[in-house]
């Protein structure tokens, strides 16, 4: 689920969504599901990677990854 190489999205994943606001980009998986999750470099710096679990509507764990840096071969 996610950005295609042509500016497309696909949702592969029933049930997931993507979504972007600003420089943020969201994607919502369903809670039943176990994932591998994987980046792709397109150039060079860092980004922060938040992971959220809810559970009736609230947050009840986050996991951040803050200034993973990243490499044009990462």
């Amino acid at each position: 689920t996610g950005p295609t190489p042509n500016g497309d999205f696909e949702a592969n994943i029933p049930g997931s969504s993507y979504d972007t606001l600003g420089d943020a980009k969201f994607i919502y998986l369903p809670e039943n599901g176990v994932y591998d999750i994987k980046f792709e470099a397109t150039d060079q710096g860092s980004f922060d990677f938040k992971i959220r679990k809810f559970e009736n509507d609230l947050n009840t764990e986050t996991i951040l990854y803050k200034n993973v840096p990243l490499a044009n071969t990462t």
